[in-house]
C-alpha cells in the first residue's frame, strides 16, 4: 500500500518547454515547498518546547549550544521564508546534530520520531543531488519509510495500551489526563459538582470503560487502516489521536505527527495547503508567531510553554489531513493555472523509488525501520523504556515484571530494567527533580467527589526534565521513586561526578539500604563502586529510563520518548 499510495497518479503540471514528463513537475516543486515550509513552522514549536523543558533561556541555549543552535534557529527561520532544498537540509542536519548532542536524557518519544524521519529525509535528498534529480523526486523516494515509521509509531502505542492497567479506571493515566481536562471544562463553564454527582459513579464507571475500550480499538485500527490502503479513515483517527496528545506536554510530538502526514497522499493534493504555508500572509504570521513565542523566552525562563500549545492547537487545526485527503485534481489544477496538464508525479516518484529501491535510499529506510521496531520493541525486550512510543499507556515492565497482558516478562532479555533501585534521598539537583507528578485528585474541583469516592489516581507520574516549568498549582516533585539501577549508574557517572566534587545519594537495593557518597571527587568507602563507572558508550547515548513512583498504590506507569507517565507521558511522554 505504501508503494501504491508513492506512484498514484498525479495530474501535475510541467514546465513549458519540457516536453515530457521526465520534465520538472511545477505542482510537485510547490508540494515539496510547502512540506518544507510546514516542517519549518513545526520545528519553531519543538524549539521553544526545547527551551521549556531545559528550564534555559533562548540567549543561554544559543551561549551553550554554539553554532549549533544559531544554525538551527536560523535554518527554521529560512525554512518557513524561503523554503527550498537548501532550507531544509540546513534545517535537517542541524536538526540531527542537535537531537544526538541531547541524547539519551532529553529526547522524547517525538524527538526518537523526528530523528529516524529527518534521516530518511536526508537520504532522500542526498539522492536526489547525488543524481541530478529534483529535490521532490528525493521527497517522494523517502515517503514510502517515513510511512511506515508513522504507522509503526501507532501500533506501539496501541500495543503498549494492551495491559491491565490501562484498562482499570482507577490506574489509567488516561483516565486521569480525561478528569483533568473534563474538570477544567466543567469549571470554565461554572457546571457545579452536583450535575456530576447526581448522574451516580455506576454510569461515569461505564463510561470510561467504554471511552478506554473504545481508544484501545481506535489505536489498533488506525495501522491496520493504513497498511490496508484505507488512508482516509485512518489518517482522520491519526488526527484524532495526535491533537487529544496535544493537551499534554508532548503536543509538540502531536504537530511533528501532523507534519508527516503529507507524504500519505499525491504531490499534487498537497497543494490545498498553500494559504497557510506559502501565501506571504501566511509567512508573516508564521514569523510573527515564531517572534512572539521566542520573543519571552529571550530573557525568561518561563511563560512560553502555554503559549507554544496554545499555537500547536491552532497548527493542528489548520493541517487537518481532511483537505488534501479528499482534494481532487480538479482542485491541484486550479493552483497553477498557467500550465498544462499532464500526468508526470506519479511517474516520477515511480523513477525515485524505483532507481532508489536497491541503492542507498533502500538501504537507509531499512535500517531506520528496523531500529524504530526495535525502539517500539525495547520496553518488552528489557532494553529501555523511554522514548518508546507507550505514553499514556501504563505498561510497566520495571522489575522483572509486567502487566502486559499477552507479552510475557520472560522477553526481557537484556535485563536492564529487572534491577532497580529506590531513591529516598539525595543532595543532587539532577536526582531531586528526577521524578513528578502532574495534576492530582485535590487538584479538581468538579470531579473532586467521584475521584474521592472511587479511589481514582488522578495524577500522572512523569520526568521533570520533560515537563518544562511546572508550576506548583499544576503538578509536584516527588521522592522517593524507583529507577532501574543502570540508568541511577549513567546519572551519577556521567552527568553528576564530572560536574559536583561532594554529593550523596540514598537509595534502597533489594530492601537493603544503602548511600553512596562522594567527597574531593571521589567515592567514600562502602560507596558501590558499580555507580561511580561510566557504562559503555551505547548504553550511555542510546539507552533511558523512566521513573516510577515508589509506592505501588500510587505508581502510574505509562511506559515510555519517546519518547512520557510513569505513563508513557512520563517516559517523554514517549
Amino acid at each position: 500500500s505504501a508503494r501504491k499510495c508513492a506512484t498514484a497518479p498525479c495530474r501535475a503540471m510541467v514546465r513549458p518547454g519540457s516536453g515530457s514528463a521526465a520534465g520538472r513537475c511545477e505542482a510537485c516543486d510547490e508540494a515539496f515547498h510547502i512540506f518544507t515550509c510546514m516542517w519549518g513552522q513545526v520545528q519553531l514549536l519543538r524549539l521553544c518546547t526545547l527551551l521549556c523543558r531545559n528550564h534555559v533561556t533562548l540567549l543561554e541555549w544559543l551561549t551553550s549550544t554554539g553554532c549549533g543552535a544559531s544554525t538551527m534557529l536560523l535554518s527554521s527561520l529560512m525554512c518557513v521564508v524561503v523554503p527550498d532544498e537548501a532550507t531544509i537540509s540546513a534545517a535537517i542536519c542541524s536538526s540531527l546534530a542537535s537531537t544526538w548532542a541531547a541524547l539519551p536524557g532529553e529526547v522524547d518519544s517525538g524527538g526518537m520520531f523526528e530523528l529516524l524521519v529527518h534521516v530518511n529525509l536526508l537520504a532522500g535528498l542526498a539522492w536526489s543531488l547525488m543524481t541530478g534529480r529534483p529535490a521532490c523526486e528525493g521527497w517522494a523516494a523517502s515517503g514510502p519509510s517515513i510511512r511506515c515509521l508513522f504507522s509503526l509509531v501507532f501500533f506501539f502505542t496501541a500495543l503498549a495500551r494492551l495491559n491491565r492497567d490501562y484498562h482499570d479506571t482507577g490506574k489509567s493515566a488516561t483516565v486521569a489526563l480525561w478528569l483533568s481536562t473534563a474538570d477544567a471544562l466543567c469549571a470554565r463553564l461554572r457546571i457545579p459538582p452536583r450535575c456530576v454527582d447526581a448522574l451516580g459513579d455506576r454510569v461515569w464507571h461505564v463510561a470510561l470503560r467504554v471511552c478506554l475500550l473504545g481508544v484501545e480499538v481506535a489505536g489498533l485500527a488506525v495501522p491496520l487502516l493504513l497498511w490496508q490502503g484505507h488512508v482516509v479513515p485512518g489518517l482522520g483517527l491519526a488526527w484524532m489521536f495526535t491533537f487529544a496528545l496535544a493537551s499534554t506536554a508532548a503536543f509538540d510530538f502531536s504537530c511533528l505527527l501532523v507534519a508527516t502526514m503529507p507524504f500519505w497522499v499525491p504531490p499534487q493534493n498537497v497543494l490545498v495547503l498553500r494559504w497557510m504555508t506559502l501565501a506571504s500572509p501566511a509567512r508573516l504570521g508564521a514569523l510573527a508567531v515564531g517572534a512572539a513565542l521566542l520573543g519571552p523566552a529571550m530573557l525568561q525562563r518561563s511563560g512560553t510553554q502555554r503559549n507554544a500549545r496554545l499555537a500547536s492547537v491552532a497548527w493542528l487545526f489548520a493541517a487537518h489531513p481532511l483537505p488534501y485527503l479528499l482534494a481532487s485534481t480538479g482542485v491541484a489544477s486550479l493552483a497553477v493555472p498557467s500550465m498544462g496538464a499532464q500526468l508526470c508525479a506519479g511517474e516520477l516518484a515511480q523513477q525515485a523509488v524505483g532507481a532508489s529501491s536497491w541503492g542507498f535510499v533502500h538501504l537507509v529506510s531499512g535500517l531506520t525501520v528496523a531500529a524504530a521496531v526495535l525502539n517500539g520493541a525495547a520496553p518488552y525486550l528489557g532494553l529501555k523504556t523511554q522514548a518508546t512510543w507507550s505514553v499514556l499507556s501504563n505498561l510497566q515492565v520495571e522489575g522483572g515484571v509486567t502487566n502486559h497482558m499477552l507479552i510475557p516478562a520472560w522477553t526481557q532479555i537484556f535485563g536492564y530494567a529487572a534491577e532497580c533501585v529506590t531513591i529516598t534521598k539525595s543532595n543532587v539537583p539532577l536526582l531531586q527533580e528526577q521524578h513528578t507528578i502532574v495534576g492530582g485528585t485535590s487538584r479538581l474541583s468538579v470531579f473532586r467527589g467521584f475521584a474521592e469516592r472511587n479511589c481514582v489516581q488522578a495524577g500522572i507520574h512523569t520526568g521533570a526534565a520533560l515537563c518544562g516549568e511546572l508550576p506548583e498549582e499544576e503538578g509536584d516533585v516527588i521522592m522517593p521513586y524507583t529507577i532501574p539501577l543502570v540508568e541511577l549508574r549513567r546519572l551519577i557517572s556521567a552527568q553528576t561526578m564530572p560536574l559536583l566534587q561532594e554529593f550523596f545519594v540514598e537509595y534502597t537495593h533489594c530492601g537493603a539500604p544503602h548511600r553512596f557518597e562522594v567527597q574531593h571527587g571521589v567515592p567514600t568507602k562502602g560507596s558501590d563502586s558499580r555507580l561511580a563507572e561510566v557504562p559503555p558508550w551505547a548504553v550511555r547515548k542510546l539507552l533511558a529510563f523512566r521513573s516510577t513512583a515508589a509506592a505501588p498504590h500510587v505508581a502510574r506507569s505509562s511506559s515510555g520518548g519517546g519518547g512520557w507517565e510513569s505513563s508513557d507521558e512520563a517516559q517523554g511522554l514517549a
